[in-house]
């Protein structure tokens, strides 16, 4: 039995969180999430407070239906905006105030259905009218249905040239898309305060790390192949791994370090498939182990998906693109359905 093979009989066996939700208060259905208080099913969000169905939101405040959204108040229907106030189906935009169906704006005032503008009030279709002018406006084309206001938006949208990168105070040359206040950080996408890293995804206060996905923001640091990770140091190949050092191929452990192998842990030291070693019996075993690993061709590939790929968020992330040279998506799990008595047999402790 090799490691993954192994390492797979104990992810079937340990119990696993239903919802990441930490230190939150009267936020259910929260999964993800960090310090968020009077919050309803959001994803991926920390310091929320009052806010409903907020996907990667930072610091928002009573915003609902808001996605990679940060420091916004009382927004709805907004996606990639910063410090945004009382505005509606905005997108990329900064520093607004009650305006609704605008892109790509910064720093407008009573505005509605505006592209690319900087610094202008009471503004509609780029065009200026008085205050009395603009309200009487407004009031009319909100009589119009839901669907034709984003079918508005949506033409709105088509006649502004669309930028190549956004990004903003950043330092050294980066690449990607929506890199803000970062460093020397090549094919990042949606990231902040990152420095000297590459590949990112949906990553705050990453330095030094490669192939990252949603990290928060206590740092993650020297680390390669995180999957929700937060407050990791010297960490490889780990999936929902918080506050740890030294850690390999584990999920779901908390404040843990020197673990291999591990799943849903907390607290723990020098261990190796869920067992504890002492310090020099676990780095030699861990050499064992890496050894073998290298010799059948393992070591340094991520883990197989427990579950099939139509029951995870891989699904809406990915298009099934078939590789090359292996056919089968490398990482997804597409496996048929298990006869019910067989999938809760597989979870039985042993």
């Amino acid at each position: 039995m090799d490691f993954f093979e192994q390492f797979e009989k104990l992810r079937l066996n340990v119990p696993r969180l239903a919802l990441m939700n930490f230190q939150g208060e009267r936020s259910p259905y929260g999964n993800f999430t960090f310090r968020c208080s009077d919050c309803y099913y959001s994803i991926g969000s920390d310091f929320l407070k009052n806010s409903h169905y907020n996907y990667w939101g930072y610091h928002n405040k009573n915003c609902i239906d808001c996605s990679y959204c940060r420091d916004c108040d009382e927004c709805h229907e907004c996606l990639d905006c910063i410090n945004c106030f009382g505005c509606g189906y905005l997108q990329d935009c900064e520093d607004c105030r009650d305006s609704q169906y605008c892109f790509d704006c910064q720093s407008l005032k009573d505005c509605f259905a505006c592209i690319g503008l900087w610094r202008k009030q009471y503004h509609i279709y780029n065009k200026p009218y008085t205050k009395e002018k603009y309200l009487e406006t407004v009031a009319k084309l909100k009589r119009k249905s839901p669907e034709e206001l984003r079918e508005l938006f949506r033409e709105v949208k088509k006649v502004r040239p669309h930028v190549f990168m956004h990004q903003n105070h950043n330092e050294l040359d980066c690449t990607g898309d929506y890199i803000y206040r970062s460093r020397n950080c090549q094919y990042c996408f949606d990231v902040d305060h990152c420095e000297n890293s590459a590949y990112l995804n949906n990553a705050i206060n990453c330095a030094n790390s490669f192939d990252i996905s949603f990290a928060g923001e206590p740092p993650v640091k020297n680390s390669y192949e995180i999957m929700s990770g937060m407050g990791l140091e010297d960490c490889l190949f780990c999936n929902s791994c918080w506050h740890g050092k030294h850690l390999a191929y584990s999920e779901y452990c908390f404040e843990c370090e020197y673990c291999f192998g591990c799943i849903g842990l907390k607290k723990r030291k020098f261990y190796i498939f869920n067992m504890p070693y002492q310090p020099d019996e676990y780095f030699a075993k861990i050499a064992k182990i890496k050894d073998e690993m290298q010799q059948v061709g393992i070591y340094g590939k991520w883990f197989s998906s427990t579950y099939p790929i139509e029951d995870t968020k891989a699904a809406e992330e990915f298009a099934l693109v078939e590789h090359p040279e292996h056919g089968e998506p490398q990482g997804l799990n597409k496996r048929e359905a298990m006869p019910e008595e067989q999938l809760w047999g597989q979870t039985k402790r042993v």
